[in-house]
Formats: structure tokens, C-alpha cells, sequence
């Protein structure tokens, strides 16, 4: 069996409904294999009979869909805590995918099935699940179609800060996803996410140490530009 890479902080889901989510697991636990994808690998694709659940132990993955005409929209990043694949559908209804090499712990579905069965406590915690996904999906829909382009990459920065609570001026902010996939989440063209990283950063409001740390300087400037960029 795989070991587990060191955890990375969680910055998506709670603390307390992350590990409310694991207790709840614990009966199935022995059931769970540990399995590693790397960058790109689909763990599952849209459509495909939906055989086992998901919980993500170390690196990203994304929660993407095709459109007719070929293009892709991430929906969501998921990272270390964070669960995938607990639903009640026979199939899948969107491909998830390693946005970095990753390590992920699959479940049995028969196995979540029978254990939300039996236990009126597990079930709660899935549909808790449920529901925060469904919150998720609801939020994006409204920086899509309502947020500049500037609002939603500013939104999504501070989003990916979660974790950084002190929102200290030199913390960098680890982003595992490329530019590319930033850009399909966002709803925006790579050329207009490089132009907007590098208007903050000649704004002085971030730093650039790497293509994936981003320092924030000036939280208070980014905190306006979620809501009043024009």
C-alpha cells in the first residue's frame, strides 16, 4: 500500500466538518486503498460507471466538465481533507482530475452506501457534504456571471488564502494549479489571467517569488478588489 505524502493545508473545506467527515468514515476505513495519480491523470471522467468515492491525502485535483463546442470549465480544486465521489448517482456527472502528483484514498461505493444505510450519522455527515458542495457550485455560478475579471481573480487569491489567517504581509500563498486552469475556473482567457497578475504586481499588491507563491503586500487592496474592481 502507498504511504500518504505529507498533508498540505486544507483551504476549502473546515476544520471541523473535515474532521466530523473522517470520523464518520472510520467504519470503512480498513476498506480504503491508497492510490497515486499524477498531473493530468483523470481518477475518474464524466459519464463512467461511479464505482468508488474519493478522499484527496495529499496534492490537488480538479473538478472539471467539457462543453460541446470543447471547451473546459473547472467547476472546483479540491485539496488534502477534502472528499470527492460521495453522491448517490449510478455515474458520474463530471470528470475530477490531478492538478499536481497526488495521493488519493479510494473507497468502495457499496461500502459508503451500506454504512449511510446503517447509520443515521454518517448520513448526516454526507449530506452536510452535499449540501457545502452544492454551496460551492452556487457561489462560482455567481462570480461567473456576475464579477470582472479582476473581481474574480482577486476573490479566487483570497479564497486560496484561507489558511492565512494572520494575513501576514510575507505569507506566500501556494498555488498548484497552472495558469491554464485558473483561467478555465475563472471563465477568462491565460492571456487575461497573466495580464492581471501582472497589473497587481505592478500595483504592488502582490509579489510573484514564483509561478506558484504568490506573497500578498497589501491585503486591504485586495480585499477592495473583490468587490469594487472595475
Amino acid at each position: 500500500m502507498l504511504q500518504p505524502f505529507v498533508k498540505q493545508p486544507n483551504r476549502s473545506l473546515p476544520y471541523a466538518a473535515r474532521a466530523a467527515a473522517e470520523d464518520a468514515l472510520a467504519p470503512v476505513e480498513a476498506q480504503g486503498t491508497n492510490h497515486r495519480f499524477v498531473a493530468d491523470q483523470a481518477l475518474f471522467v464524466e459519464g463512467a460507471e461511479a464505482h468508488y468515492c474519493y478522499k484527496i491525502l495529499s496534492g490537488a485535483v480538479r473538478i472539471c466538465q467539457t462543453m460541446p463546442d470543447g471547451r473546459r470549465q473547472v467547476t472546483n480544486f479540491l485539496l488534502a481533507g477534502d472528499m470527492v465521489g460521495f453522491d448517490l448517482e449510478e455515474q458520474h456527472l463530471f470528470t475530477v482530475e490531478a492538478v499536481v502528483e497526488s495521493i488519493v484514498r479510494r473507497y468502495p461505493k457499496p461500502s459508503l452506501d451500506r454504512l449511510m444505510n446503517e447509520s443515521p450519522r454518517a448520513a448526516q455527515q454526507m449530506l452536510s457534504m452535499a449540501v457545502r458542495q452544492l454551496a460551492s457550485a452556487q457561489k462560482q455560478m455567481l462570480v461567473l456571471g456576475c464579477k470582472s475579471a479582476m473581481e474574480r481573480l482577486a476573490g479566487f487569491l483570497f479564497d486560496q488564502a484561507g489558511g492565512n489567517t494572520e494575513r501576514r504581509a510575507d505569507a506566500c500563498v501556494t498555488l498548484l494549479m497552472n495558469r491554464a486552469d485558473i483561467a478555465d475556473h475563472l471563465g477568462l482567457t491565460v492571456e487575461t489571467v497573466s495580464r492581471l497578475f501582472t497589473k497587481l504586481r505592478r500595483d504592488q499588491i502582490i509579489e510573484l517569488s514564483t509561478a506558484q507563491c504568490v506573497v500578498i503586500r497589501d491585503w486591504n487592496a485586495l480585499a477592495e478588489l473583490c468587490e469594487s474592481a472595475t
